[in-house]
């Protein structure tokens, strides 16, 4: 089975602020892009896993171990000026119109709230800049790629059908059969391959519920 994002983050405590919700909604929208395309992947397994305003704000526990919640900034909705995390980030960041400080600031709350450490994972390089001139850890999200090898060969390759590949991309996760899964060590990276030659990175994750493998979305 390939799985999400939201599943990669171990034993951690995955806190989502609701402006990124609002990113995702803006994103889902593009019909033809991968953007779009996994966007609306993750607001569905969203609304799986936060199926009311309790637990999108108590929080659920995942499988990994961890948590997921959404959160929100008390701080920007109370007008809270005056604690030490707004200060720091109104001497640096003061125009709270933009998104992207928002999501900088609720990571800030977080980080006032709950026990340390609190990391402000991205891909955007410039807010992972911004968030450490405001004092807060940022690292990119590196669960995407493969390990750089520059022998592609080296990995192995698992054939798929065209509509399995679409469904593996659409989806984020995908059964093998023991026949295939057998031979895979857990966190191997593979290649999925269609009959038209295009591929798709993966890694094994645990056994699936038919015997095989599960595999995620690398």
């Amino acid at each position: 089975m390939i799985r999400s994002p939201v599943f990669k983050f171990e034993d951690n405590n995955l806190a989502i602020p609701v402006e990124v919700l609002e990113e995702l909604d803006a994103i889902k929208g593009e019909q033809s892009t991968e953007r779009g395309r996994n966007a609306r992947r993750v607001h569905r397994i969203l609304q799986q896993l936060l199926p009311d305003s309790r637990t999108m704000l108590e929080g659920v526990k995942l499988p990994n171990g961890g948590t997921l919640s959404v959160i929100i900034n008390r701080d920007l909705v109370e007008g809270n000026q005056a604690s030490p995390a707004m200060q720091r980030l109104r001497a640096v960041l003061p125009d709270l119109s933009k998104k992207d400080n928002r999501i900088i600031a609720c990571a800030l709350f977080v980080q006032e709230t709950f026990p340390p450490p609190t990391i402000l994972v991205t891909k955007d390089v410039n807010v992972q800049l911004k968030a450490r001139a405001v004092g807060l850890e940022s690292q990119d999200y590196l669960n995407d790629k493969v390990p750089e090898d520059p022998d592609e060969g080296s990995y192995r390759r698992i054939p798929l059908s065209g509509y399995e590949l679409q469904r593996f991309a659409s989806e984020g996760e995908l059964s093998l059969p023991s026949a295939l899964a057998e031979p895979l060590t857990l966190n191997e990276y593979v290649l999925l391959v269609s009959p038209e030659g295009k591929t798709m990175p993966a890694a094994r994750a645990a056994a699936g519920r038919s015997g095989g493998c599960a595999c995620r979305n690398s």
